[in-house]
């Protein structure tokens, strides 16, 4: 498993590395299940019935401050790759990673974020 997810890593452009110097991994100061919302689901993509699920990847600063965010695997639908970004940036914040030497350093946070039109979902 720790292969699969290092070549992962490596693809997106991260070093796997990093999960090794970190001492106390970095804490969301609010629950991340309420940084994306139903609001931030685009009006334009509402209107045309699209639905996605969007993969996205961000720096954790040594301030706790979300950066840099990307998407790594498209919903299809760059307005809603936009929006999933657009809301964590915003949104999340965390208590830094530290390392052993006991200092904040950079960490990385990944997520998927499923979205689905009200009403469309079947539960399967």
């Amino acid at each position: 498993m720790a292969k699969c997810n290092d070549s992962t890593v490596k693809l997106w452009g991260l070093d796997p590395t990093e999960r090794s110097r970190i001492a106390q991994a970095a804490e969301p100061k609010h629950s991340p299940g309420d940084w994306i919302s139903t609001s931030d689901y685009p009006m334009s993509i509402v209107s045309k019935g699209a639905q996605g699920t969007t993969t996205i990847l961000w720096t954790i600063g040594l301030d706790g401050h979300v950066a840099d965010c990307r998407t790594v695997v498209s919903s299809g639908e760059v307005e809603l790759d936009k929006a999933a970004c657009h809301a964590i940036v915003a949104r999340g914040r965390y208590s830094p990673a530290l390392g052993f030497d006991g200092q904040p350093m950079i960490s990385h946070a990944s997520r998927k974020v499923m979205w689905r039109l009200p009403g469309t979902w079947s539960g399967k």
